[in-house]
């Protein structure tokens, strides 16, 4: 527990310098800073919540699909959180190949599928 909680604020910590190119509206604001406060709550379900609505809102908003992969790789979800995870992050990836969001999908991408090869 105490590994998954560091590794889990490390990357929300990570996530929260996370920048987009183009400024969110401000409900997607709203939405994204909820999700941050689930996160650093570990309620992880009511983040996820709170990011499939910023990413309803704002689909291609990258950041959006990093905080909800966080939120699933944090969660008790399993291997179906786990592979919720890894799309979410390879979805960032996508929107945002260039920037340090990027950066920190990929590292959180290959954590994440070590682990799925164990």
């Amino acid at each position: 527990m105490c590994r998954a909680a560091g590794l889990a604020l490390l990357l929300i910590l990570l996530c929260a310098a996370c920048a987009t190119d183009t400024p969110p509206t401000p409900d997607v604001t709203r939405l994204l800073d909820e999700g941050r406060a689930h996160l650093a709550l570990y309620e992880w379900d009511r983040a996820i919540a709170a990011l499939n609505e910023a990413i309803s809102a704002a689909p291609d908003n990258a950041e959006g699909y990093c905080l909800r992969g966080l939120a699933y790789a944090s969660s008790n979800g399993g291997t179906l959180a786990r592979d919720a995870a890894i799309t979410d992050y390879a979805r960032c990836l996508e929107l945002a190949p260039d920037r340090a969001l990027a950066d920190l999908a990929s590292q959180a991408l290959t954590v994440l599928r070590a682990a799925a090869e164990q």
